[in-house]
């Protein structure tokens, strides 16, 4: 699914337009940064909020995480390490939906009870959150590339 996903050549300029958690945003408007600090600040966003969901999913769920690491990564959107009760969250879900993240995250906790992907997992998946595969559809679908600026003299 993410190997699908080819980036622009985004400057990062103000003005350019990108999504951060599923909205648009202007680069430079509103309190949204430019260059390098607009990548920081997006995935920062992303840690935020799985950060904040995350202690009431384990509670849900009755698995015990005992670290996340957000990295950018170009085949998965997530990964878990059942033995260690780590998990690791793909820094491009910052482009999406927050309820894209929450799947990611109710998906990989999901392995620390059932490392495959048996008819067990997905009744978990059913049962943790009833529209998982809307999110997994948009996840496919969803078309996050920037809109960059013009350039001078071209169309």
């Amino acid at each position: 699914q993410v190997r699908r996903y080819k980036p622009v050549k985004a400057r990062y300029e103000a003005g350019e337009i990108h999504r951060v958690m599923g909205q648009y945003m202007t680069l430079g408007r509103n309190g949204v940064p430019v260059g390098e600090c607009f990548k920081a600040w997006r995935i920062q966003k992303l840690e935020d909020f799985i950060l904040k969901i995350l202690p009431e999913w384990c509670d849900t769920m009755r698995v015990n995480i005992q670290h996340v690491t957000f990295r950018e990564t170009t085949s998965i959107w997530g990964s878990c390490r059942s033995r260690t009760q780590r998990i690791t969250i793909n820094t491009n879900l910052a482009k999406y939906p927050e309820e894209c993240a929450e799947y990611v995250l109710i998906h990989e906790l999901n392995h620390i009870h059932h490392p495959d992907h048996s008819r067990a997992f997905y009744a978990d998946m059913d049962r943790y959150m009833m529209d998982w595969r809307h999110w997994d559809k948009v996840l496919k679908t969803m078309d996050v590339k920037p809109i960059l600026k013009q350039e001078s003299g071209t169309r």
